[in-house]
């Protein structure tokens, strides 16, 4: 049994288990289109029409600082900013009147087309895709999206020295700002990687809020220093989109917590995390 059957077996399990439709969430995209790793193009556009008929979308600032309602909102983002989310996502999402946000691996965004970056998966981005250009970040600011950092370089923050993280933080802010001419206040953790260290320096370097990894909606309470987000794979149907905003998936959040106590060795093995 596959690692995604798995989910599909456990999430049914788990649809037993009466919750209520308030549900804050934020979704994590990467790439959209028809590289080897990202969303189809055709997936993301009928989720994005699911959203506009059943949930509320909002800006991500917006649900970080709003109460549970009782309907099911929804904040869209993307790590790295790969040109696909400008020349793809944007314009299916301004279909329904959607904007994003989007968090930049700084140093992979050129000025120009003829400089333009592709992706390094020994970096730990996607293969085969090209980056954005600062006219197209720029773009996507005038349309209403936030655009974050995601780093200087894709590095895991939890390996770094003091100086190289406020390197990393700081001098990602300033030339985002220094680009844009308006204030980073959006970090997100490459790999959603975080600890103690690093969120502090985070806060430190003057952003208002970072964006990890850990499967599940807002809480009450929930950190904004370090918020789950779910993650939207490329093999996921529209009914497994469904099934996660629901909360039928809630559990790999417990299951990545274990992960992190090193008490999931088990289910590390069939690939559920």
């Amino acid at each position: 049994m596959s690692a995604l059957q798995i989910k599909r077996t456990l999430g049914k399990l788990s649809r037993k288990i009466s919750r209520s439709g308030a549900r804050r969430i934020v979704l994590l995209y990467h790439a959209i289109g028809e590289g080897p790793d990202a969303c189809l193009e055709e997936r993301f556009a009928e989720q994005m029409a699911w959203l506009a008929t059943h949930a509320k979308v909002v800006s991500l600032e917006d649900l970080l600082s709003v109460e549970d309602s009782e309907y099911l909102q929804i904040a869209i983002t993307f790590d790295d900013g790969y040109a696909s989310v400008a020349q793809v996502a944007a314009p299916i999402m301004a279909r329904h009147g959607f904007s994003g946000t989007v968090y930049l691996t700084v140093s992979c965004i050129e000025d120009s087309e003829e400089l333009r970056r592709v992706s390094d998966p020994a970096s730990g981005h996607l293969s085969g895709e090209q980056f954005m250009t600062w006219a197209e970040v720029r773009a996507l600011e005038s349309a209403g999206w936030l655009i974050g950092s995601h780093g200087l370089d894709h590095v895991d923050m939890t390996t770094r020295t003091p100086s190289e993280l406020r390197r990393q933080l700081e001098n990602a802010r300033e030339r985002i700002e220094d680009r844009l001419g308006s204030e980073c206040r959006a970090f997100a953790y490459p790999w959603g990687r975080n600890d103690a260290t690093s969120r502090t320096a985070v806060m430190t370097a003057g952003y208002a809020h970072g964006a990890g990894t850990l499967h599940g909606p807002l809480r009450y309470g929930s950190s904004l220093i370090a918020f789950p987000r779910i993650d939207i794979r490329r093999e996921y149907r529209l009914d497994d989109f469904v099934c996660m905003l629901r909360g039928d998936w809630d559990f790999l959040g417990t299951v990545q917590n274990l992960k992190a106590l090193r008490h999931a060795s088990a289910f590390k093995h069939v690939g559920l995390i």
